[in-house]
């Protein structure tokens, strides 16, 4: 007989290519390859398949769904926000979208570190880490507000400096020439 991790799920989305991140003995010893870069926190859940001499490796006899969990837990270890920038029309509102996060999701807030030059009324969403930029007119035409955060959780806090930048612009043109081809 033997054990294999069949599928490996990360926070409930399949993620396969995590199965090399694991080891299962024969004998159902459940193991972590040491330093593995890519690795990250969350929670894994395995499906587990025993093979025998009746259920082979292609049959659903023998598979485990959800049969082991995880949670890998750790401080904030990465904020990406895609696009990394806005263009904001002068005298508009403008807002981020969510950002990319890497880090347990227990007790997790976003807050403004810094804004450079000056923060003009530019906030964070706490539980979503959505930059908003407000509707105002203290801002002048080709200025730029660079956004670095603080990003705290049950288990750490960590700095990400110069995470988004608003640039401020006269007119946003509209799209006026489309069509599909």
């Amino acid at each position: 007989k033997d054990m294999i991790i069949a599928n490996v799920y990360l926070d409930g989305e399949l993620f396969d290519e995590a199965k090399e991140w694991f080891d299962v003995t024969p004998e159902g010893h459940f193991s972590i390859i040491p330093e593995n870069p890519a690795f990250e926190a969350g929670l894994y859940t395995f499906d587990l398949k025993v093979t025998t001499y009746i259920a082979g490796k292609d049959s659903e006899k023998g598979l485990f769904k959800n049969a082991l969990s995880l949670n890998v837990t750790s401080a904030p270890t990465k904020v990406q926000y895609a696009p990394e920038s806005l263009k904001v029309e002068f005298n508009v509102a403008g807002q981020s979208a969510s950002p990319m996060y890497k880090g347990s999701r227990e007790g997790l807030k976003y807050e403004i570190k810094s804004v450079s030059p000056s923060n003009i009324g530019i906030t964070v969403d706490p539980a979503t880490g959505v930059l908003s930029f407000p509707k105002t007119d203290k801002v002048s035409i080709g200025d730029s507000f660079t956004v670095s955060l603080k990003v705290t959780n049950d288990f750490g806090s960590a700095e990400f400096d110069n995470v988004f930048t608003f640039e401020v612009i006269a007119f946003l043109d509209p799209i006026t020439k489309f069509s599909y081809a």
